[in-house]
C-alpha cells in the first residue's frame, strides 16, 4: 500500500511539473473515438481511436494533428491557429495551393456555409483535381472561426475513398468540434 502511494505521489508530482502541451487525447463514451483537445485556440472534437498513425506538429503557431485513416490512404487533419491572418480567403487558397504540384485542373466543386450539429457555423469547400495516375483527388475543408482564431478540419483522399468509415470519421470530426 505504501509503495503504491509513493508511486502515485511521484507520478502526480511529475505530471504537475510537466509543461502543458496542446493536443491531448481523452476517452469518450464511444470506444471508436477519442476526444481531442487543443489549447491554441481552445477546441475539442472527436477523432477516430484505433488507427495506426497520429502525427502532431506545432510550427509557426499552428497546431496540426494528422491522422492516417489507412495505410497510404486518406489523411484527416485537425489544425488550429490563433490570430490567423487573411481569413477564409487565405485558408481556402492555402488548402488548394498546397496540392498544385500533384493535382491538375483543381476545381472548387462546392463552397457553402453550414452549421454543425453543435450549432457552430463553419465554412466548407470541396475541391477536386486529377492525380498523375488519372484518378480524382479530393480536398475537403471545414473552417470554424471565432474572432481571429480558426480551427479547421481537412480531408485529403481519392474521391472514390470518400465513403464508409472515411466519410463517417470526417462527419464525426466536423459535427463534434466545439470551442472550449
Amino acid at each position: 500500500m505504501r509503495r503504491h502511494l509513493i508511486i502515485a505521489l511521484v507520478l502526480a508530482t511529475l505530471l504537475a511539473s510537466a509543461p502543458v502541451y496542446a493536443g491531448q487525447f481523452w476517452k469518450s463514451d464511444d470506444s471508436a473515438y477519442w476526444w481531442y483537445w487543443d489549447d491554441a485556440p481552445r477546441i475539442e472534437l472527436l477523432v477516430p481511436a484505433d488507427l495506426k498513425v497520429y502525427a502532431q506538429h506545432k510550427i509557426f503557431g499552428e497546431s496540426l494533428l494528422d491522422i492516417n485513416l489507412s495505410d497510404n490512404g486518406p489523411v484527416l487533419r485537425v489544425a488550429c491557429v490563433s490570430k490567423m491572418r487573411g481569413g477564409w480567403t487565405a485558408l481556402k487558397q492555402m488548402s488548394t495551393a498546397r496540392w498544385q504540384h500533384i493535382l491538375s485542373d483543381i476545381k472548387i466543386a462546392s463552397e457553402k456555409d453550414y452549421t454543425s450539429e453543435q450549432g457552430i457555423p463553419f465554412k466548407f469547400i470541396e475541391a477536386t483535381g486529377t492525380l498523375p495516375s488519372g484518378k480524382v483527388g479530393m480536398i475537403r475543408l471545414a473552417a470554424f472561426f471565432k474572432d481571429q482564431d480558426v480551427a479547421y478540419v481537412e480531408l485529403f483522399c481519392e474521391s472514390k475513398e470518400y465513403t464508409g468509415n472515411v466519410k463517417n470519421h470526417w462527419m464525426k470530426a466536423i459535427h463534434t468540434l466545439k470551442w472550449r
